[in-house]
């Protein structure tokens, strides 16, 4: 980029609006070209391309244009631009053409003098111009003092300094440092200077501005004496942080939502109204939007991830809900987050177990753990679910408490029609152990019915039961192998291989004791023992993956 070459375009293009007509042709070229250059600078530059107008004259991106370069001596460019406040103009990308006819019209008109001082002024003419693509910075000197005073004047100025001042308002969080300058320090600003200046400029308005805003809506609302401009200005307060939820300014939200603050003693329509303010902050949509939020500013990620591990109870079940259907990478992270909240919260637990719908309450019976009384209870009210699968996970979700809630859950859990329902409560009880655990697995065993299970669920109910009391169970289960003989029932041969398969799962324990016993006496149940404890061996990392 050449910034003087970018600069005579500049001035071109003005001097074009300044000397033909409106719709001329002349105009509409120069501008064009103008637009092309800028266009062409932003490659290279893509935080934009700046033009600053100083007192000791202009520069391009922070390069000085030299007097006479411009072609500015006839005209003054820089020092009228300076003189009328405009600091710097910056160029954005996806700039057009018509913006920047647009931005020349104002400058002309003011350039020209042809502002109305009543009712028009530079700043709002290039706000109303539209020109989003375009930045500026511009300074207003203050109007001078009358000397006439009229008594409303005094009457407003005594009302204002009864209030609080106006930097109550728009304190912001952050301390504020001002350096100070030595009394001999020039007017006139370095280039360093002059770039602080302007970045300080920018992160007023893209930061500081939309939180001063929605403090002084909040300020203004909390004094307010008027019971019917309470409403008008609760809603200005609410559509206010329904526009910062929908752009995912997170970080503004969070703070004011900081400086609501708690609930007072006193009830009336304000306090009523910032109550309900309060309440904005448990709707869902907030966290979901928190949830799916992306490529946020550090302060706006970092404020979503503080929203997150904070749902208010009752949002987790939507979030649990939004998770497990969107079933996205993206969620990933705020996924385990809710997943924590359930683990660490009985209350959150309770919440999750009651609601409708079936994939929220799976999740957290798979997440329960330590559950208290009153959620155990609530747990084995499950057991009677039609779901069969919200049934397994209660039953595993009992066996993570030392309530007496669970062994009467599990016991009628051990009757339940679905078979993987009773293998799942003959696995919990095994994970729970006691006497009273072995108790309820052994009346099932020794049943009338058992005898018409299928062997898969045999072998689960035997190797409970061994997991429970090894030195008990593995000498009846040894029993049960060896009646297996030449001729043996389809029951009996049944029962025979669970027993085996059973006990090559429990352990180093079991084949020790085995070889002690079958070695000499029945060499070919040790031979077949051998081969399910292969298989069992494989088969164990499969096992605790699927855990």
């Amino acid at each position: 980029m050449d910034p003087i070459d970018l600069y005579r375009h500049f001035r071109r293009a003005l001097r074009a609006c300044q000397l033909y007509p409106e719709g001329s042709r002349i105009r509409m070229e120069t501008s064009d070209r103008l637009a092309r250059k800028i266009a062409e600078a932003i490659e290279e530059h893509v935080e934009g391309v700046s033009l600053s107008f100083l007192e000791d004259g202009a520069y391009v991106d922070g390069i000085p244009v030299p007097a006479g370069q411009g072609e500015e001596e006839a005209d003054g460019l820089s020092d009228h631009l300076f003189n009328l406040g405009v600091r710097e103009i910056r160029f954005l990308i996806g700039i057009h053409a018509d913006e920047v006819l647009r931005l020349l019209e104002v400058l002309t008109r003011a350039r020209s003098g042809e502002l109305n001082p009543v009712d028009e002024d530079l700043s709002i003419l290039l706000w109303e111009s539209d020109l989003t693509h375009v930045g500026y910075l511009l300074y207003e000197e203050d109007e001078p003092e009358a000397d006439d005073v009229s008594h409303e004047q005094l009457e407003v100025e005594e009302m204002i300094s009864n209030e609080p001042p106006l930097d109550d308002y728009l304190a912001t969080d952050e301390e504020i440092v001002i350096q100070e300058m030595p009394l001999s320090a020039p007017a006139g600003l370095t280039e360093a200077e002059r770039l602080a200046v302007i970045a300080d400029y920018r992160n007023e308005i893209a930061e500081t501005t939309p939180l001063k805003y929605g403090r002084l809506l909040l300020e203004i609302l909390r004094v307010e004496n008027d019971t019917k401009e309470v409403p008008r200005l609760e809603k200005y307060l609410v559509d206010y942080l329904e526009v910062l939820m929908t752009t995912e300014r997170f970080a503004i939200l969070a703070n004011l939502e900081k400086h609501l603050g708690a609930e007072g003693g006193e009830i009336d329509s304000v306090h009523l109204a910032l109550g309900r303010a309060r309440d904005w902050f448990l709707q869902s949509e907030l966290y979901i939007r928190a949830a799916r939020a992306h490529h946020l500013h550090p302060s706006d990620g970092e404020a979503a991830k503080g929203f997150l591990a904070r749902v208010p109870k009752e949002v987790v079940p939507d979030l649990v809900s939004l998770c497990l259907d969107e079933r996205s990478e993206d969620l990933a992270g705020s996924f385990e987050q809710i997943r924590v909240r359930i683990r660490e919260s009985a209350e959150v637990q309770r919440i999750c177990l009651s609601d409708p719908r079936p994939e929220v309450r799976k999740l957290a019976l798979e997440e329960s753990c330590g559950l208290d009384r009153e959620t155990a209870h609530q747990v084995r009210e499950l057991m009677t679910t039609p779901d069969p699968e919200v049934r397994v996970r209660a039953a595993w979700a009992l066996s993570r408490t030392d309530s007496h809630e669970a062994y009467d859950g599990l016991a009628e859990a051990l009757e339940d029609p679905e078979p993987r329902v009773r293998v799942a409560a003959a696995g919990a009880l095994a994970q729970r152990g006691g006497a009273k655990a072995l108790e309820l697995l052994l009346r099932i065993v020794v049943s009338k019915n058992f005898a018409k299970k299928a062997p898969e669920e045999k072998r689960a109910f035997f190797h409970a039961a061994g997991r429970v009391s090894p030195e008990e169970v593995l000498p009846v289960l040894a029993r049960l192998a060896e009646q297996r003989g030449f001729w043996p029932s389809r029951e009996r041969s049944e029962r025979a291989e669970a027993a085996l398969e059973a006990m090559s799962r429990l352990g180093p324990e079991a084949r020790e004791f085995l070889m002690q016993r079958w070695r000499r006496k029945r060499p070919d149940l040790l031979r077949r023992f051998e081969r399910f404890w292969i298989e069992a061996d494989s088969a164990a990392p499969a096992r605790q993956e699927a855990a």
